[in-house]
């Protein structure tokens, strides 16, 4: 069956990393090369565009595109690549200086793209009183990390972002065979 989405691969000239070494950094450039495509002027333009876990093109698609943009933030990256959750906070690690040097503008680009830059007129049912984040909503995965986002994005007012949970294939924990009175075996029910 052919499904009704139509994929375009775009193949980057950036690798994942050299040596297990720079990830975040070609990740920024896989991304601003995939959005240099979606720039181009014969490409397709959106209404809205739909921003996965790294926020560095949301600037260009707002300012060139003028097309919503939504934010799906996974987990600050600053917190994943510099610290560690001790009962459920941020407790930030010693790296070393050189380390340091290689997130110091890493940390701020997620900062700066995920924070407030401008005021702009959204329609109706995105708009605020107050200025607004790059994107026209951020969503996240959790109240956690809805907490987490909150409280270390802190240089620029950010809205509250909207929780979406994950979906759950709830078919995969259907029981399927087996003898169900079985005491060892957990049955799930809907």
């Amino acid at each position: 069956m052919v499904g009704t989405l139509n994929v375009h691969h775009i193949v980057s000239p950036f690798p994942r990393s050299v040596k297990g070494k720079f990830h975040i950094l070609f990740a920024h450039a896989r991304q601003l090369h995939l959005t240099y495509h979606l720039l181009l002027p014969w490409a397709p333009r959106y209404d809205v565009y739909f921003v996965d876990q790294l926020s560095t093109c949301i600037p260009f698609l707002r300012a060139i595109n003028k097309s919503r943009v939504v934010f799906y933030c996974h987990f600050p990256d600053k917190l994943l690549a510099n610290g560690e959750f001790v009962d459920g906070n941020a407790v930030k690690k010693k790296v070393g200086f050189l380390k340091a040097i290689y997130r110091y503008p890493m940390d701020w680009l997620e900062e700066v793209t995920t924070g407030v830059l401008f005021k702009h007129h959204s329609p109706p049912r995105f708009s605020s009183s107050l200025p607004t984040a790059q994107a026209d909503i951020v969503l996240v995965n959790s109240k956690f990390t809805a907490r987490v986002y909150r409280s270390h994005f802190t240089s620029k007012h950010l809205p509250n972002p909207s929780v979406v949970y994950p979906g759950i294939n709830t078919s995969a924990y259907e029981l399927t065979s087996g003898n169900s009175s079985d005491p060892n075996v957990l049955q799930v029910m809907s």
